[in-house]
């Protein structure tokens, strides 16, 4: 329409960009879904023995026959010897089942980049309806676009915790302890699974499920301008394509029968900085309660304005 405003036609855009990414995300996330196993139980051989990961050859020696194991140049899963570390089920399917399938490691690249970009392209989208004050006369959206920044950065964290490896482990207890003391948070800790003292990754899987699905129908409920389309697809694919070119930081895995030895650092996840710096400033419970209060006032905004 001619008297679109520059921010309403950004706006649009970047809702059309954000719905075609977490299209993107569901399929991906359903390709690897398919080869990911919710277990922090230690990784077994399919003889039953306890299994570590591998990036070369091995000799193994069963009494008195000797055998080789592993693969020059792919990762391999192979009976543990001693002083092996031992990842857990979890760590294995991504470090090995997921790393040697098919464009594994470019639909694994591309996943995990892009649930970063959601989480601030969907904040764009809401600062972007702020500017614009869409919140006067839609409400319906501007609660669905402050929803839709909750939704995908839980859904982006609860991923990052999936591959169980050692910043997964720091990142879980850490965010854990902290939700205990913010408010609703005994509640919160046992929905996602992230119990300092017994996660359930089985259960944080199945929240990243239903989180992600609400993403899907948050954004395309919100974008409806199809017009769009060659131009959001085109964005689209080119942000795939350079999320599988980046390369990720690669974490050692837990080990599931020692856990962590000594103290480990592990810098946050530049997709929660904001909200660890925030709680470090001024405690898990005062950030708490500052955070669901700053959300329900945005929330309401349209309601405050009408008064």
């Amino acid at each position: 329409m001619s008297d679109r405003t520059w921010l309403d036609t950004a706006r649009r855009l970047c809702l059309g960009v954000l719905a075609m990414l977490i299209g993107m995300e569901l399929v991906t996330g359903i390709l690897l879904g398919m080869l990911y196993e919710p277990s922090r139980m230690p990784a077994t051989t399919p003889d039953g023995r306890v299994a570590t990961v591998i990036t070369g050859e091995r000799i193994e020696r069963v009494g008195p026959f000797t055998d080789t194991v592993g693969h020059p140049s792919l990762p391999s899963l192979v009976a543990a010897q001693p002083n092996d570390g031992i990842p857990s089920a979890a760590a294995a399917s991504v470090n090995v089942q997921i790393a040697v399938s098919p464009g594994g490691v470019f639909i694994r690249s591309i996943h995990h980049t892009l649930a970063g970009w959601l989480v601030v392209l969907a904040l764009v989208v809401v600062l972007l309806g702020a500017f614009e004050r869409i919140y006067r006369n839609t409400l319906r959206d501007w609660t669905m676009m402050v929803i839709m920044v909750v939704v995908v950065l839980g859904a982006a964290w609860t991923g990052r915790i999936l591959p169980d490896d050692v910043y997964a482990e720091v990142s879980l207890r850490i965010v854990g302890q902290e939700l205990l003391d913010a408010p609703l948070g005994d509640a919160l800790v046992a929905l996602l699974g992230i119990s300092p003292g017994a996660p359930h990754i089985a259960r944080t899987f199945f929240m990243h499920l239903i989180l992600g699905a609400a993403s899907v129908w948050l954004a395309w409920m919100l974008w409806r301008e199809r017009q769009q389309l060659p131009f959001v697809v085109g964005i689209a694919l080119a942000a795939a394509g350079i999320a599988a070119m980046l390369p990720m930081h690669a974490f050692g895995f837990r080990d599931a029968v020692t856990g962590l030895a000594g103290t480990v650092h592990v810098d946050p996840w530049w997709v929660i900085w904001p909200l660890h710096q925030l709680v470090g400033a001024l405690g898990a419970e005062l950030a708490g309660y500052l955070m669901v209060g700053g959300t329900l006032a945005v929330l309401l905004l349209p309601a405050i304005r009408r008064r």
